[in-house]
């Protein structure tokens, strides 16, 4: 049994933890109280936002409510124009069947009887009933000379027959492989079925226009498709020309090594630089530049002219038109006063003598008759060695005789 001392301390104990409860006990009641008393104090606040709440729901409920309303009108005036747009387009797509129905079947009678086939295809093509028979070029048998000009005649003929088609024609020429109706429609801008329809009708037109060499290009491929043939005609004639004109340049700048003695060699080589110039712009191609043009003439000039020239253009500036005229004007004054009335000598290229030439000079003697070369000024008149002008007249062949007029025709300074 416990002693009297231990029940005691164990009674000391209790009553110590009882103590230390009661005091916590105590406190919560003081936090609960003071928890009571701030919701006492916002019972009001609440009371107020209850208040305020039972008056704005009646507003916000009002304009839900006409939110919604004028939302379901909104759809209900796009579904109602939805409707008319829909039977608006199947309207119109009736219309565009029995149109081309209609089309068809004046096609049809157009043509004379035929099977349905026939005639869809005859309207696919819109090939043209009257053709340009005045447009219709010649037979290309395969000549190089001849390729450029049988080209742009075929090509007018072709675009007069059906609008379109050559720009379809010069793009398939481009392509490097074989022309198909994936890669008409592929190709950007995209051609449609409409160009390759004509795929046939082609073949047979270039058959008929072709001979020879040519012919034998044109029957390597496909009886449908004549855009391929046309590829294959360009392919190999186009080169060819590209040689050809190259050769017409080299030799348009070979003329640099000619130099000229007097004013008639500087005509001829006037005259050489116009036909090389007009043979490059018929091959095709981009033209002679005027940087070309301009400094062939000025190299091989003769130095009486190029002395006339350089006084009245630059060299650097003038354009070939300009410097054309500038010698074909002095080339004729010099003849009407230099014995234009005498027979000349015949002439050609190749007389000129070149820079080139195994042991020629450029020389620059008087011509044959003993007679030397006339002092002249910038305008072509006559003058003495101090650079005064001759006194004299022009004779009934225009030739310059010194000394007084005596009434005999111009005077030689007027």
């Amino acid at each position: 049994m416990a002693s009297g001392a231990q029940l005691k301390e164990e009674v000391a104990q209790l009553r110590l933890i009882s103590d230390t409860f009661n005091a916590k006990f105590i406190d919560t009641d003081q936090e609960v109280a003071k928890i009571k008393a701030h919701c006492e104090s916002l019972e009001p606040k609440f009371a107020k936002y209850d208040q305020m709440a039972s008056t704005w729901k009646p507003q916000v409920e009002a304009i839900l409510e006409e939110h919604n309303v004028g939302h379901k009108a909104m759809i209900e005036e796009q579904a109602k124009t939805l409707a008319q747009l829909r039977g608006l387009y199947e309207i119109t797509d009736k219309t565009l069947s029995e149109t081309n129905a209609k089309l068809m079947e004046l096609e049809r009678r157009s043509v004379g009887p035929q099977s349905d086939a026939a005639s869809r295809m005859a309207f696919e093509k819109k090939w043209q009933l009257t053709r340009p028979k005045d447009m219709e070029a010649g037979t290309f048998s395969g000549k190089d000379e001849e390729w450029p000009k049988w080209k742009e005649e075929m090509e007018d003929y072709i675009e007069s027959v059906h609008p379109g088609l050559k720009v379809a024609l010069t793009a398939m020429a481009k392509t490097s492989s074989e022309v198909t109706q994936q890669s008409l429609v592929s190709h950007d801008p995209p051609f449609g079925r409409e160009e390759w329809a004509l795929s046939e009708s082609l073949f047979v037109l270039l058959k008929r226009k072709t001979s020879i060499e040519a012919r034998n290009v044109v029957m390597c491929v496909e009886r449908m498709n004549g855009f391929e043939a046309w590829r294959l005609l360009t392919g190999r004639f186009e080169a060819g020309t590209g040689i050809r004109r190259m050769k017409e340049i080299a030799e348009l700048n070979a003329l640099q090594n000619k130099r000229c003695k007097n004013a008639a060699e500087t005509s001829l080589i006037l005259l050489e630089v116009d036909r090389r110039k007009r043979l490059i712009e018929e091959i095709g191609g981009q033209v002679p530049s005027n940087y070309t043009l301009v400094n062939v003439l000025w190299v091989a000039m003769d130095p009486g002219t190029k002395s006339h020239v350089s006084g009245k253009l630059d060299a650097a500036e003038v354009q070939y038109p300009e410097l054309k005229q500038a010698i074909m004007k002095h080339i004729s004054l010099v003849g009407a006063t230099s014995g234009a009335g005498k027979p000349s000598t015949a002439m050609d290229i190749g007389s000129i003598s070149s820079v080139t030439d195994a042991g020629v000079e450029p020389s620059f003697d008087a011509p044959s008759g003993g007679n030397e070369w006339p002092n002249t000024d910038e305008a072509g008149w006559s003058i003495d060695e101090e650079g005064y002008p001759v006194e004299g007249y022009f004779d009934g062949q225009f030739n310059f005789v010194e000394g007084g007029g005596k009434g005999k025709g111009f005077s030689g300074a007027c």
